[in-house]
């Protein structure tokens, strides 16, 4: 449990350091770094050989940095991933947990990993340019805060179990106060922050970017229950591997961007 804080104490610093008194390039770069180490980590996931490893950690440099760089690229990216992320994931998550089988082949995996690493730099970068330093950090926070609420009512009240299949200990009742704790910090998040678009859109958007964070987080408990493994990697002490930390801001963040396109 030390072990466990002292990461999180510190790598928390860093990203928010990073996020706060950063330059926007920074803030890239950071995002990158992140996206470059969770590909290797499904990579692994998947398998992959050496050479198809590193040619899978070249894909998704090189789709991000196209990304950052072209605009439209971008936003075509982050429509296609957070279409994903709402119709697709949820039917093979579905399909999951009655026969404890993914519908797709590893060819298909491979290649929502690329495109969902390289849309969520993408996405968070959009978010930064729209509302700043503190605005992204202030949906970090939302999915943050979510998180932490599901997980202690679903240990205090939580009796109806979510995808057994897939995560044992996720319940429905959890799901729901995080949920509900998200839709009461986005209202609070619109008293501080001015949006560009719709603020109804913004709190619809909110909810289910929260909803889908926790499919994001089941997303990648089947990708490990595949491989066999607990953890996605070992980069941080006591949390695992760096995607095992991003899992819920890969579908998060796509789908608030299109409050933002």
């Amino acid at each position: 449990m030390k072990e466990r804080i002292i990461t999180a104490l510190v790598a928390g610093a860093i990203f928010i350091t990073t996020l706060i008194y950063g330059q926007h390039w920074i803030v890239d770069g950071l995002l990158l770094f992140i996206a470059l180490v969770s590909a290797a980590e499904w990579a692994n996931l998947l398998a992959l050989p050496q050479p198809k490893k590193g040619f899978f950690i070249f894909l998704v440099g090189a789709l991000t940095l196209a990304a950052l760089q072209v605009p439209l690229l971008a936003k075509a990216l982050i429509a296609l991933v957070a279409t994903g992320w709402l119709c697709t994931v949820p039917w093979l998550l579905y399909k999951y947990e009655r026969v404890q089988t993914l519908q797709i082949t590893d060819k298909h995996i491979a290649g929502t990993g690329v495109a969902s690493l390289a849309a969520f730099v993408a996405a968070v970068d959009l978010v930064y340019g729209q509302l700043g330093s503190w605005g992204t950090l202030a949906l970090f926070l939302i999915i943050w805060v979510s998180d932490s609420v599901a997980y202690f009512v679903g240990r205090k009240w939580g009796k109806t179990p979510l995808a057994p299949h897939v995560s044992p200990k996720k319940t429905r009742e959890g799901l729901l106060g995080g949920v509900g704790s998200a839709l009461l910090l986005a209202l609070l998040f619109l008293l501080f922050f001015n949006l560009p678009g719709s603020k109804a859109l913004f709190l619809v958007l909110s909810v289910l970017a929260v909803f889908y964070g926790v499919l994001g987080d089941l997303w990648e408990s089947v990708l490990k229950r595949r491989a066999g493994l607990k953890d996605s990697g070992r980069i941080l002490p006591g949390h695992g591997g760096m995607l095992d930390r991003i899992d819920s801001w890969l579908s998060a963040f796509p789908i608030w961007a299109l409050a933002f396109l």
